[in-house]
């Protein structure tokens, strides 16, 4: 679902024996804990959990497509009998938050992907002045990147930038994007036509 962004040495796996997956949600809301909780399953699909000044606002069900579930009905059937599980925890702003599940929620038909033949500057440049809002990605073979695009020219609204050594969240500026040397693998517009509650 995320993968990509948990390949970074920034986010340690944690593991959580059988049965103590429900305390560890427990914590993140003491905790008032706000970001990405990445759950690997040994013998179920992968779930990720998204959390806002301690409270879990959504849970998701990897597949295709990606499914938003009940989350105090997951919690609930938890009761203490979760199955073992590898936990990655990526602590966030509660705008960043907005990106993820922004990007969870699109399907597959509802993005354009552009060829990577142009500078990164120009791709933006052009991206700016979609007519409606949308959420830049970009993917290199070290770092990962996330931008909401206001549309008709306005700046980034919110820039969410991952690589091995920092995790960079900011209002208004892509430098990060800009100077990170790798060549991208991939890049990726999804537009706010496609409809979802993220967007909504």
């Amino acid at each position: 679902m995320l993968t990509s962004l948990f390949i970074h040495p920034s986010t340690e796996p944690i593991s959580a024996p059988a049965g103590q997956l429900g305390a560890f949600i427990s914590a993140c809301s003491q905790d008032l804990q706000t970001g990405l909780v990445d759950v690997d399953f040994d013998d179920q699909p992968r779930h990720s959990l998204l959390f806002s000044r301690g409270q879990l606002i959504n849970v998701y069900r990897s597949g295709d497509p990606v499914e938003r579930v009940d989350h105090q009905a997951w919690v609930h059937g938890l009761n203490n009998s979760s199955p073992r599980a590898v936990l990655h925890n990526l602590a966030l702003t509660p705008q960043a938050v907005r990106l993820i599940k922004i990007l969870i929620e699109q399907r597959s038909d509802a993005h354009v992907v552009y060829a990577n033949d142009q500078a990164l500057e120009k791709q933006f440049s052009a991206w700016l002045e979609h007519p409606i809002p949308t959420l830049a990605q970009v993917h290199w073979p070290g770092a990962d990147a996330l931008t909401l695009l206001p549309g008709l020219g306005v700046s980034p609204r919110y820039t969410l930038f991952i690589s091995p050594d920092k995790i960079l969240q900011s209002a208004s500026s892509v430098a990060a994007i800009y100077n990170w040397k790798e060549t991208p693998i991939s890049t990726t517009l999804y537009s706010s036509e496609a409809p979802s509650l993220a967007w909504s």
